[in-house]
């Protein structure tokens, strides 16, 4: 499940927006591990 999709579900928010900025973690440790890359909430 993602980030959004829980973030929904335990919240229920009149509106969400959720920024997908992985892309500034990219060679970090942790990323690409076995939860596809997502570590960070």
């Amino acid at each position: 499940m993602r980030i959004k999709e829980k973030l929904e579900n335990k919240l229920t928010p009149v509106e969400l927006e959720v920024e997908d900025i992985s892309h500034q973690h990219a060679g970090h440790a942790g990323v690409g591990g076995s939860n596809g890359g997502q570590n960070t909430f």
